[in-house]
């Protein structure tokens, strides 16, 4: 029986509600599943015919370890989606920067090192920021993400020295058209799939479900989604899943994050799109496993349970 491991974190060891529902597609094709820690020493990867990055919400706090593990599956010749040279592309939100590089609009980024460390309120005022938001470079969730505004600036830069102890600053402007709503476009198999349109809480400027933000099913029109099929051509590799956040400013959308390591993809908000994340999972396996038989056509690998 074919076995494939989903990648969790300690926090959130079992499966994620919207992961579940793909889950039982592929158990309905003979496929198991096991949610497996990604950093639990105790787990014998090359066990596996497949690892699925999923629910690994805490690597941006470990993101070393969380490479040397992607080293260790890759070196242990076992099949990891989303591969470990786009997870490590990824990562840092410099992507932003090699999308804008490639003709795509990127909500604006200025990037704070311990080399070159700026006070904030001379920021905002060389671009003409009234107000902005603060974030790591390496992060998820919102983590460490926060609002300022030109007056406030200067009480934010101790902070920012905090946080430049771990990993460089990103300084962007606070884009208003989320007020009205960010668009999610969720890739399977490098198609896309659904769409769904994130709202921040009230009084807050975060759209993700655990800050109190909401996301409701929606359709995209036509240029919204070649947008994003744009967006992740400019990826290094080809995807199993993908998300595009994007907002749309002065009629034009504008990438506010590409999401290829661990998104939630909203599986729950479309009644097919889980069915279509298991076919992808299930074509990626098939072609390792044809690859690995050097056979041109292999018996298909819903039968092989």
């Amino acid at each position: 029986m074919t076995t494939i491991a989903f990648a969790t974190d300690c926090h959130h060891s079992t499966l994620a509600a919207d992961d579940r529902l793909a889950v039982r597609r592929l158990e309905g094709a003979g496929v198991r599943v096991e949610a497996v820690v990604w950093n639990d020493e105790r787990v014998r990867w090359s066990s596996f015919d497949a690892v699925i990055i999923r629910s690994t919400w805490d690597y941006h706090l470990q993101a070393h370890a969380f490479k040397r593990w992607l080293s260790r599956l890759r070196a242990a010749g076992v099949p990891v989606w989303n591969s470990p040279a786009i997870i490590g592309w990824n990562m840092d939100k410099g992507y932003l920067e090699h999308l804008s590089r490639a003709g795509i609009s990127v909500v604006p980024t200025v990037r704070i090192s311990l080399a070159d460390v700026v006070p904030l309120r001379s920021v905002l005022k060389r671009h003409g920021w009234s107000r902005a938001v603060v974030k790591p470079s390496v992060s998820a969730s919102a983590y460490d993400t926060w609002q300022t505004t030109t007056e406030l600036a200067a009480f934010g830069d101790a902070r920012v020295a905090v946080m430049l102890e771990h990993s460089d600053v990103l300084v962007q402007p606070f884009i208003e058209a989320i007020e009205q709503g960010e668009w999610s476009l969720v890739f399977l198999g490098g198609e896309f799939s659904h769409a769904v349109i994130k709202r921040t809480a009230k009084d807050d400027f975060r759209v993700q479900r655990e800050c109190g933000g909401s996301a409701e099913r929606a359709v995209p029109r036509g240029e919204l989604i070649e947008f994003g099929r744009r967006v992740l051509a400019c990826a290094p590799d080809a995807t199993l899943y993908a998300r595009v956040d994007a907002c749309v400013v002065d009629n034009k959308p504008m990438v506010m994050e590409l999401e290829l390591i661990e998104p939630s993809l909203f599986l729950d908000l479309d009644g097919g799109a889980p069915q279509r994340f298991a076919e992808a999972i299930l074509a990626r396996v098939e072609d390792v496993r044809c690859q690995m038989l050097d056979v041109g056509d292999c018996p298909p690998l819903r039968n092989s349970g």
